[in-house]
Parts: structure tokens; C-alpha cells; sequence
């Protein structure tokens, strides 16, 4: 939720905040700080964590073993906003599938963001990127320019990561259906 003001955080000035909430109130923090308190209070906090862990390892289990499915329908769901977002950068209409013409891959399970440019990996150990579903939700959030990526299937993704490497078309792939489709 965004606030109509935008104030500064509180401890180095800088606007790109993010709300806490304190034993004060409420106070804005950017996402650098918000990192620093974060790793501060971990470390602080450390031996309880790992107490609470090793005694309540069922309960844990439990938890997200009855509530992975909870967990799974938030992240298709940042998943399918996120590819919306870049098929529109890439004005691309209809339903979200494979960005390769003649393939028609549609199956969520199957498809991936693809960084247009290569070299993803090395964006994300530099520190310009983000990877998984903190690089949709930026995306999402307007953080990074959809612009710079397209939806691809993973057989897809895997051939144009090779082909990039060796500098020339090396496969065809074609689509042909899910287990779900009819294939007569």
C-alpha cells in the first residue's frame, strides 16, 4: 500500500522507501536500511531461531505441507501479472504463451521470463537484477522495464541460451500439447 506523501527514510534520506511498521508507529524506511535491520536482527536473534527450528521441525513440516498450495496460487498469480505486464512491453496481444512463432506453448508450468540480452545471472551477482518472484514483483512494481524481457518456454529458453553461445540456429522445436489436450 502507498501512501499519498512520499517521506524520505528516516535513516540515510533516500526516497525509495518502503513502509515498517515500528514499536513507534509507523516509519519510513528505504530498502537498503530495510535490508541492514533485517540481517542486524538475524544475527541478533539467531540462536532463537534455530531453537524454535529444531523444536517444532513437525510443526514447521506441517505448516507448509498443508499450505503449499496457498503458497503456489500467490506465486502463479504474480507469475501471470508479471508476463501480462511484459507482453504488453513487447506488444504482444492475446492469451500468454510462447513468444516463438509456431510454437503456441500456453502451459503456465512450462513458460519463463527470459532476459532478452543474456547474461541475467551476472545482473543478479552485480547487484542490478533480481531473480524468482522478487524480479516479477519488480517488474509488477514498475522497478525494472518489462521491455527488456520475453516469455518464453523452457525448451525454448534452453535453445536460444545454447544458440547465443555457439552464435548459430542449432534446433527446431515444436509444441505439440499438453497431457491435458486431446491429441488426434
Amino acid at each position: 500500500m502507498i501512501p499519498e506523501r512520499i517521506d524520505p527514510c528516516k535513516n540515510c534520506g533516500e526516497v525509495n522507501w518502503r513502509r515498517r511498521t515500528n514499536g513507534n508507529g509507523n516509519g519510513y524506511v528505504c530498502r537498503t536500511c530495510s535490508k541492514k535491520y533485517d540481517h542486524h536482527r538475524y544475527e541478533t536473534h539467531k540462536g532463537y531461531f534455530q531453537i524454535y527450528a529444531r523444536d517444532n521441525t513437525t510443526k514447521i513440516r506441517n505448516y507448509y505441507k498443508n499450505n503449499k498450495y496457498k503458497w503456489k496460487e500467490r506465486n502463479d498469480n504474480i507469475k501471470i501479472r508479471a508476463m501480462k505486464i511484459v507482453m504488453d512491453a513487447n506488444n504482444m496481444v492475446g492469451k500468454i504463451q510462447c513468444c516463438i512463432m509456431g510454437c503456441g506453448c500456453d502451459d503456465l508450468s512450462l513458460l519463463q521470463l527470459n532476459y532478452k540480452n543474456g547474461g541475467h545471472t551476472a545482473l543478479i551477482r552485480a547487484g542490478k537484477l533480481t531473480g524468482g518472484v522478487y524480479l516479477r514483483l519488480d517488474i509488477i512494481a514498475g522497478r525494472v522495464d518489462a521491455s527488456l524481457f520475453e516469455v518464453m518456454c523452457r525448451a525454448h529458453n534452453s535453445v536460444d541460451h545454447l544458440e547465443k553461445k555457439a552464435g548459430h540456429k542449432l534446433f527446431d522445436i515444436k509444441y505439440v500439447g499438453s497431457e491435458n489436450e486431446k491429441l488426434y
